[in-house]
């Protein structure tokens, strides 16, 4: 005996299908004590990145402090109902290196982490995370041993040539005046100012020197540095002649006074 289905059967699995996707669709979810509305749920679904902070408690010294700025960003996801961390990107944050290496490499590479329903997610022995998605923003709960050894910061300077051919800087700065005057007449005066730098790979030859009244009878000139450099080894050996002015822009300097020796 065959059994007839009726449009008006199939209208009512129809609507039946259609109310409970909806359903799925608009009811809130309940995460970390949170509802999470239907359209923010959809977000969470296809990832969604949150900043991420770091919190260091000592209770045996009374430490308890927050970093200001993120150090990275995480993703979440939101699949079966339950929200994961799949990775955090320690490349975004202002404070990198402050984790040890083997706690950031696992922190970003690509792993599905399941957070509890408080928000809550245990990472190691060292450290923790509490989610909080009404701040929007994931807070990585740590030790002392969670921590990485501080890299001494390295100010020195390369000096190793990178052109071997002969190059060279040339500053100058040249001034002329002329001033008439009824009952003397005119006068006039020049200069010319020089700052000079040729090098060739790791030898340099610096001059600086200036000239007056060029093409006069007072003409005058002052060399206030003449240097030959040698870059070696990432130092720089140095001889030659410098004024007294820069010599004290190099540091602190101990001269003899001056004296006059005479014959008697």
């Amino acid at each position: 005996m065959s059994t007839l289905i009726t449009p008006a059967v199939l209208l009512a699995v129809s609507f039946t299908l259609t109310a409970s996707a909806y359903a799925d669709t608009t009811t809130p979810l309940r995460i970390a004590n949170v509802l999470i509305p239907a359209s923010f749920a959809q977000a969470l679904q296809d990832g969604l990145a949150v900043p991420v902070r770091l919190q260091y408690t000592d209770t045996g010294h009374q430490i308890d402090t927050l970093t200001d700025g993120a150090i990275g960003n995480a993703t979440l996801l939101l699949q079966d109902g339950k929200l994961h961390l799949l990775n955090i990107d320690f490349s975004a944050g202002q404070q990198q290196a402050l984790l040890n290496d083997k706690l950031t490499a696992m922190l970003a590479s690509e792993q599905m982490r399941t957070f509890s329903e408080e928000g809550t997610l245990q990472i190691d022995d060292n450290a923790s995370m509490q989610l909080d998605l009404v701040a929007m923003l994931l807070t990585i709960r740590v030790s002392r041993e969670a921590f990485g050894q501080a890299q001494p910061q390295d100010d020195s300077i390369a000096l190793t040539p990178t052109v071997d051919t002969l190059t060279g800087v040339h500053r100058y700065n040249l001034g002329y005046s002329f001033a008439h005057n009824r009952n003397s007449g005119h006068s006039d005066s020049n200069f010319l100012q020089l700052d000079s730098v040729v090098g060739a790979s790791a030898h340099h030859i610096a001059l600086n020197a200036s000239l007056y009244n060029l093409g006069q009878p007072a003409q005058s000139g002052e060399i206030y540095r003449a240097m030959y450099e040698w870059d070696f080894d990432d130092r720089r050996i140095a001889a030659g002649m410098v004024s007294t002015w820069d010599l004290q822009t190099l540091g602190m300097v101990t001269g003899l006074s001056s004296c006059v020796f005479r014959r008697s």
